[in-house]
């Protein structure tokens, strides 16, 4: 058969990109046999995908999948090897990532796929909580905190709602919950993942490792290897406002392989979170991630403490690193005194880090109009509410205080945020009600008094004796 010839002599001839054109050619043939034929040819081209386009090999993959899964089990492993010599695209490595996933349901787990032959298999998956359910953050008197948590360097009282949320759960009785509740209806619009029912019961998957699940073991691998091609283009310039969006490029695949990774165990959640703090540059995305590493994770004692994480990676912006240079390493040095595991507290780092890289990028460009308006004000009401998170009063003071002189520089809001009417104010008023502490009359002085946009709200704030709703 000629297909057969070219699958055997193509290398001395042809290149990768013709041999895969060819293959594509020959699998729309309506005789099966030559359709097999082309795909046992698209899969001699798998092992060189490095040269490939990500079209040319996602479409290889796929005559290899309409073949079953040994052909396809095949092919996933070519890719592997390719991406072992030369870089592979992330969307196609994510892509194998995910035939990974569904080789593991039609072979490791077969009952499970022969129920629902036609429907993507959803058993064992874990939620990604995008629309959290209202919470409730309790002010427990201090000694009660210091005797669940143990907390010896930084005083419970100067937490915030971050490390109120931390695992084990604190017992609250009807005695001690002289508690205000905050209902964290703009969280939910801003996709940020930290409801408690979702994280009730066990928290991570069973260890159970690669003796009886190593398609989906394959499947983390893989995935963590895209998270790796990812940061190795990070200074990518086409990209650059898209990744620091709420939508960032691959956001869904890198959701999919949190479930993954949850399934499989802490080593390989662990492993996950410190690929994510290098790859991913959109705060929004990272801060969601710190939230459920937060929850997920046990509590870390510092006596066995890791060494700082070192980053293979640098920032992804480097003309605005300077911008966060001198903050750098305190958000997760205040974490570690609180006990948070030194992944999430990296992970957390880094979110912070790209709030300003975020703010240097979105609000420093010339032509500025109504949508970049609204992509500002999300990222602004996004800051406030992570810098609050921070488990330490006054850090979170200082740094949101910096963070806020370093947005006042840029040159949007000089030109068109600071000049706005009171809507950028009632996005301010709504995050600081989310997270209505003592402390707010510190918070409201800081990002709202001191700019044009809430004067003339200063007085109400000034007077303020309830939660802001009533200056909104």
């Amino acid at each position: 058969m000629a297909v057969e010839v070219v699958r055997e002599t193509w290398p001395t001839h042809l290149t990768p990109s013709e041999a895969a054109g060819l293959a594509d050619k020959a699998g729309q043939s309506r005789d099966p046999a030559v359709v097999e034929e082309a795909a046992r040819l698209a899969l001699s081209v798998l092992p060189y995908a490095y040269t490939l386009s990500a079209a040319e090999t996602q479409r290889a993959l796929l005559q290899c999948r309409e073949q079953g899964p040994a052909l396809l089990e095949s092919a996933c492993c070519a890719i592997e090897e390719a991406a072992n010599q030369e870089i592979v695209f992330a969307d196609v490595l994510f892509r194998v990532a995910r035939y990974w996933h569904d080789l593991h349901y039609e072979l490791d787990h077969p009952t499970a796929h022969q129920q629902h032959p036609n429907q993507p298999v959803q058993q064992h998956s874990v939620p990604f909580n995008s629309n959290p359910q209202p919470q409730q953050y309790f002010n427990l008197p201090a000694s009660h905190v210091q005797q669940q948590f143990y907390y010896q360097q930084i005083h419970p009282s100067q937490s915030i709602a971050f490390m109120q949320a931390h695992p084990p759960p604190v017992p609250v009785t009807q005695q001690s919950t002289n508690s205000t509740l905050s209902v964290n209806s703009e969280l939910g619009r801003l996709h940020q993942s930290q409801s408690a029912p979702q994280l009730s019961g066990s928290r991570l998957g069973n260890q159970m490792g690669s003796e009886t699940r190593p398609r989906l073991v394959n499947a983390h691998r893989v995935g963590v290897r895209a998270l790796a091609t990812m940061a190795a283009s990070a200074n990518d310039e086409t990209r650059q406002y898209s990744k620091y969006s709420q939508t960032p490029p691959f956001a869904e695949d890198i959701r999919w392989l949190f479930t993954i990774s949850v399934q499989l165990g802490t080593p390989y959640f662990i492993n996950f979170l410190d690929s994510v703090a290098k790859a991913v540059s959109s705060p929004f995305l990272l801060f969601q991630f710190a939230m459920e590493a937060n929850s997920r994770l046990p509590p870390y004692p510092q006596q066995y403490s890791m060494p700082p994480i070192n980053r293979s990676v640098p920032p992804p912006q480097p003309n605005h690193s300077r911008a966060f240079s001198h903050v750098a390493g305190r958000t997760r040095a205040v974490m570690l005194q609180t006990y948070a595991h030194p992944s999430a507290a990296e992970l957390y780092e880094r979110c912070i880090e790209q709030f300003y890289a975020a703010a240097g990028v979105k609000l420093s460009h010339n032509r500025f109009n109504s949508s970049d308006m609204e992509d500002a004000q999300q990222l602004l009401v996004a800051a406030i509410t992570a810098f609050m998170r921070i488990p330490h009063g006054p850090t979170a003071h200082q740094l949101l205080e910096d963070f806020y002189k370093h947005v006042k520089k840029q040159k949007a809001w000089k030109k068109e945020l600071y000049m706005q009417p009171p809507d950028m104010a009632r996005h301010f008023c709504a995050t600081l009600s989310m997270g209505y502490t003592p402390n707010f009359r510190y918070f409201a002085s800081i990002l709202l008094l001191s700019s044009a946009i809430a004067s003339r709200h200063a007085e109400t704030i000034l007077r303020l004796g309830s939660p802001p709703e009533c200056i909104c």
